[in-house]
């Protein structure tokens, strides 16, 4: 307020903040939580923006879930290219025996 003081709305989330904050540094020895994601866990979700950060503030993605669903995409696309290779090298070897066979017809023809 304009006064100096906290509104008891305001009050409670920056306790919040502080009690976060502190089970933080108690559970992992130091505060590894970025201002968003704080943020996030104080203020909950609204949609899919941070209650009190604006328009333009998203949740964090969870970079952990990202990088598994990626890795585990990218070995599906690394295997579907290598069968996708050894079918090409297959049907070209087979187009190959295929010509020469047409090759040596044409020539039994011409003589």
């Amino acid at each position: 307020k304009k006064d100096g003081t906290w509104d008891e709305y305001a009050h409670a989330k920056f306790e919040e903040f502080k009690k976060l904050h502190a089970d933080e540094i108690a559970n992992h020895g130091v505060d590894n939580l970025t201002t968003e994601e704080a943020y996030a866990k104080v203020f909950r979700k609204s949609g899919s923006y941070i209650t009190g950060l604006g328009a333009g503030a998203r949740y964090p993605q969870n970079r952990k879930y990202d990088e598994e669903f990626n890795d585990e995409r990218h070995s599906q696309l690394t295997q579907q290219i290598d069968h996708l290779q050894q079918e090409s090298t297959n049907r070209e070897a087979s187009l190959r025996v295929e010509i020469d066979r047409m090759q040596a017809d044409a020539k039994k023809r011409e003589d």
